[in-house]
């Protein structure tokens, strides 16, 4: 009996032994899969890379077409989202005076050092027949742009169509009222120069 009894608890240590390693190899087997459906997604992707590149040497010239057709398509999109985004600032009624009063002293400062700390008020020329006895409006034409600094005494025109610089002087500001309609109480003054000795 004692013979059965040691077999039995042999057998059984074996049986434990075989059982603890089928635990750990899902584990393994999992690891194993997983590498191998990385490399198998790295061959397939080498494989895609490998037929672009047969096909571009094999067709230049529709695949310059293809690149020339994205390229504008994306072009396009980006001017389509920039217009997008002017109209949307243009149309709304507090941002569309600031707007163009900022996009055309932007295009001023380029050229010509303006005053500084101070927000010039905008005005356009409508009607250049009413202006035209004014020497500060003697080369002016319809759709100018007129800016007044007024702390300065300072008035510019300026051409948008040519980003020209018309007349730059010092004014009388007759009223302090915006120019917004009427730039025809721009008064310009005679600039004077102190003498050297």
């Amino acid at each position: 009996m004692a013979n059965k009894n040691s077999k039995k608890i042999v057998r059984m240590s074996r049986t434990q032994k075989k059982a603890a390693p089928l635990k750990e190899e899902p584990v393994v087997q999992e690891q194993v899969k997983k590498k191998s459906l990385l490399s198998r997604m790295f061959r397939a992707t080498g494989k895609q890379i490998k037929r672009f590149i047969k096909f571009i040497r094999k067709n230049p010239f529709k695949t310059l077409l293809v690149i020339a057709v994205l390229v504008g398509l994306g072009w396009f999109g980006n001017e389509y989202m920039n217009t997008k985004d002017q109209i949307k600032q243009l149309t709304n009624p507090k941002t569309a005076g600031q707007t163009e009063v900022q996009i055309i002293t932007n295009d001023v400062k380029q050229v010509l050092d303006l005053p500084k700390n101070e927000e010039p008020t905008l005005a356009t020329v409508s009607d250049i027949t009413k202006l035209k006895n004014q020497t500060f409006f003697k080369n002016a034409q319809n759709g100018d742009k007129v800016l007044i600094y007024v702390k300065s005494g300072r008035a510019l025109l300026y051409r948008p169509v040519e980003n020209k610089v018309i007349e730059y002087s010092a004014v009388n500001l007759q009223s302090t009222k915006e120019p917004s309609s009427q730039p025809a109480s721009v008064q310009p003054q005679p600039q004077t120069t102190p003498a050297q000795p």
